[in-house]
């Protein structure tokens, strides 16, 4: 699955006083890659996802993915998150970016029940090298 995201709540100052504003300025590069964080002590949104970069937070996931995406990250799927845009609205004068979201696929979804990587590529004594 893959999801293009438009980041939400740019505008707004973190508890510790830095401006998102400031973070996607001064950090955010189209093809990096960023952490999405679960928050789910957060009090507005118990789905919440935080976009972080280098550490900072700079928004987030807007709440109707992050209804879906938090229930699949709280059972253990794991998420990439590249940025694929990042600009300054005409007239808002706010910095802005998207990312792009991929679930990573675990081994076993890739191969299927009764298989397993040697089944595939035979064991170690089988090997060339």
């Amino acid at each position: 699955m893959c999801y293009k995201i438009n980041v939400v709540g740019v505008s707004f100052k973190n508890s510790d006083g830095n401006s998102r504003q400031e973070i996607i300025r001064k950090y955010v590069v189209n093809g990096m890659e960023v952490d999405l964080v679960r928050e789910p002590e957060n009090k507005y949104d118990k789905n919440a996802i935080a976009v972080s970069v280098l550490g900072n937070k700079a928004g987030y996931i807007p709440g109707f993915l992050a209804a879906k995406m938090a229930t699949k990250m709280d059972e253990g799927t794991k998420m990439t998150a590249v940025v694929t845009w990042k600009g300054m609205g005409e007239k808002s004068g706010k910095w802005s970016f998207n990312i792009e979201v991929t679930e990573v696929q675990q081994e076993w979804d890739v191969l299927g029940e009764d298989e397993s990587l040697d089944d595939m590529y035979g064991d170690d004594d089988d090997m060339p090298f």
